[in-house]
């Protein structure tokens, strides 16, 4: 079996506005490893999340291949093979209470994101519920409240129980710490570590922080409109990259919060135990 979980090739994706055709992902390749940890980085308005979009189903592309564990996303004649595919994929949002429903509990939240793709008996699928609640740090109490009911930081974790309820192979996560403080996202950063260290789950996490990516990440790829400039191992990218965007960007992260940065080593430390 292949250690590639998923193969983009060649995405890509342009949309109309005010009469202009805009090229939102041009050409974009990548592939992403069972258990890896890729971020995708790049400045507002560069297509990350219009990739996400892409590879959710929550776009369509204009041209090119999405491929996990060997089932072609884009392919409209194996329905069922991409139902059952794209069941094995799940995303996390910048906002979490808009991914809830808001008349529903956060159980019953949760609980919807296996319901119509397994066969799950009531009883076991609420007790599955209640364990991804204890597992991200929610008292099962939790189940009982709205999203309206929870801070930012408690949201974002509901949506990651959510997430985990059907043991997926690939996590996508878009800006899911952009809206949180900065003791906020360390608290789900440790979390996502402690889930990386405990599964085989790869995880394609989207960010405009290029410092927090680096905490997570074993491989970095950059977008700059719509192209990836640059694709490698965290550590090159930071310590010697080869592209003068990133070089700017990283600068500019990196010289402008260095107490920022100690915080996150240190939380990075503290969650690898």
């Amino acid at each position: 079996m292949s250690n590639v979980i998923l193969k983009v090739e060649h995405l890509c994706k342009s949309f109309s506005k005010d009469g202009e055709r805009i090229e939102a992902v041009r050409d974009v390749s990548f592939e992403l490893r069972r258990g890896e940890c890729v971020g995708l980085i790049g400045e507002s308005g560069s297509g990350k999340s219009t990739v996400a979009n892409l590879i959710a189903g929550l776009e369509t592309a204009d041209s090119g291949r999405i491929v996990m564990n060997g089932t072609d996303l884009l392919d409209r004649k194996d329905r069922a093979g991409v139902r059952a595919c794209r069941s094995k994929l799940q995303m996390i949002f910048q906002n979490p209470r808009l991914s809830f429903n808001p008349a529903m509990t956060i159980g019953q939240g949760i609980e919807e994101a296996v319901r119509y793709y397994q066969r799950i008996p009531a009883k076991q699928r609420h007790g599955m519920m209640l364990e991804r609640l204890r597992q991200v740090g929610l008292p099962e109490t939790y189940a009982d409240k709205k999203a309206a009911q929870l801070s930012g930081g408690e949201c974002q974790r509901a949506a990651i129980a959510r997430a985990l309820m059907a043991n997926p192979d690939l996590l996508l996560c878009d800006e899911i710490t952009s809206a949180l403080d900065v003791s906020v996202q360390a608290q789900v950063m440790a979390l996502l570590m402690d889930i990386r260290r405990t599964s085989d789950m790869s995880m394609l996490f989207i960010s405009h922080d290029i410092a927090l990516v680096s905490m997570l990440c074993d491989r970095l790829l950059v977008m700059y409109k719509g192209v990836i400039v640059e694709d490698g191992a965290t550590a090159d990218i930071i310590h010697n990259s080869q592209n003068d965007y990133t070089r700017n960007l990283i600068a500019s992260v990196f010289t402008a919060d260095e107490a920022t940065m100690d915080r996150w080593q240190k939380e990075r430390d503290n969650a690898n135990g």
